[in-house]
């Protein structure tokens, strides 16, 4: 599907940078913990520049400028805020998982606590079921601990991928 067809037609009418664009980029800018000049500064541009990236193209003063792509991840970065990629991946249907710092394990060790984590959600979901409850109520009961599983599996995901970078 082309990315034209994902845009209202408002979007596709007034501007190549559509409303929800702005507003994510206006919360990054101005509701982030981390101020304006420190991210403009993090992101080596000025900070009338960033806060022309958060200003609709409709704004009276005239003073917006795309955002180029080559600036989305030092935006982020800078900002420590993720409203941007939030409703990018809102709108495309996806979510992402944030990976934490986690203390050095072999890929073995952490294959063997993945391993583990999904078979006690097996363990819980055959209890579950075996005292009655619908598949349903047992699923529902268990998306923490499914929601766990995911994130173990992601952590392990991107430690196998760093793992290979090194040895590449």
């Amino acid at each position: 599907m082309a990315i034209t067809n994902m845009l209202t037609e408002s979007e596709r009418e007034t501007d190549p940078c559509p409303p929800w664009l702005i507003e994510a980029l206006y919360e990054t800018v101005h509701r982030s913990a981390i101020r304006a000049p420190r991210m403009a500064e993090t992101m080596g541009c000025s900070v009338d520049l960033l806060y022309a990236y958060a200003t609709s193209p409709h704004n009276a003063s005239g003073k917006h400028a795309h955002l180029p792509f080559y600036r989305v991840e030092p935006l982020i970065k800078a900002s420590m805020n993720y409203t941007l990629l939030d409703m990018t991946e809102a709108r495309v249907g996806r979510s992402a998982i944030p990976i934490a710092h986690q203390p050095q394990f072999t890929l073995a060790q952490q294959a063997s606590h993945v391993l583990q984590c999904g078979l006690d959600l097996m363990k819980m979901l055959a209890q579950s079921l075996g005292q009655g409850q619908t598949p349903v109520a047992a699923g529902r009961s268990m998306l923490p601990f499914v929601d766990a599983l995911i994130k173990e599996l992601c952590h392990f995901k991107h430690e196998l991928t760093l793992r290979e970078a090194a040895e590449g």
